[in-house]
């Protein structure tokens, strides 16, 4: 706490000046910080928001697939049957429905990364890209569901279609698990770990890196 500034008389020069002194430095400083922080965000929105929206949903995805690379996930798969791109093309954002996986000591690692509130079928576990030799040795496969939107998703409509997720805090990040994987090409008694991660209402690309900041601690990793 700062020392009381001493009161000789109404008159006083130096009272005044150490008041406006400390003024300055405590709640004008603190109140220009946030003003001009204030004002870094507005532009950051209204500059993403001046974007068309296909630019932003492929800043969205390129910069969340660029934050999962980061935790080990180097190369990437499209979820679509048929279709083949090469990893320059997909890792740009350009494609609404991407994941990538690798194995490690009988564990499989899987993130998925998808457009937009999907039905339940479109977050089934996937094996796209896995072989037999691949999967015939795992025992724990632990999968993250990473669901981007540009729109704000109520809570109330997540916990409508994923019923069976137990809800975590904060409530846009939900965790399942069963108790083995219903899959031919694993292990009878193969263990099944899952994630959903919303992040939605994305208004500016410093208001996404934050969400991606903060959903580190609720991977499954």
């Amino acid at each position: 706490m700062k020392p009381i500034i001493t009161w000789i008389s109404p008159e006083s020069k130096q009272f005044a000046k150490a008041l406006e002194k400390r003024i300055k430095s405590t709640f004008l400083k603190d109140w220009l910080q946030k003003t001009q922080a204030q004002e870094e965000e507005n532009k950051a929105i209204q500059k993403f928001n001046s974007m068309p929206a296909s630019l932003r949903v492929s800043i969205s995805q390129k910069k969340t697939i660029q934050f999962v690379r980061n935790l080990g996930y180097k190369k990437w798969n499209a979820r679509e049957k048929n279709r083949s791109y090469d990893q320059e093309y997909i890792q740009s954002g350009n494609l609404n429905r991407t994941y990538s996986f690798y194995i490690e000591k009988s564990t499989l690692h899987l993130v998925s990364i998808i457009y937009g509130l999907t039905e339940k079928s479109l977050l089934k576990f996937h094996t796209n890209g896995l072989t037999r030799s691949d999967t015939v040795q795992i025992r724990v496969a632990k999968v993250n569901h990473i669901i981007l939107s540009l729109k704000a998703i109520p809570t109330t409509r997540i916990e409508a279609v994923f019923d069976y997720y137990k809800p975590l805090k904060p409530p846009t990040n939900y965790y399942h698990e069963r108790g083995h994987i219903s899959n031919s090409m694993f292990t009878k008694n193969a263990k099944y770990k899952c994630s959903l991660n919303f992040i939605s209402g994305i208004k500016s690309e410093p208001a996404l890196d934050i969400k991606l900041n903060n959903l580190s601690e609720f991977l499954i990793i």
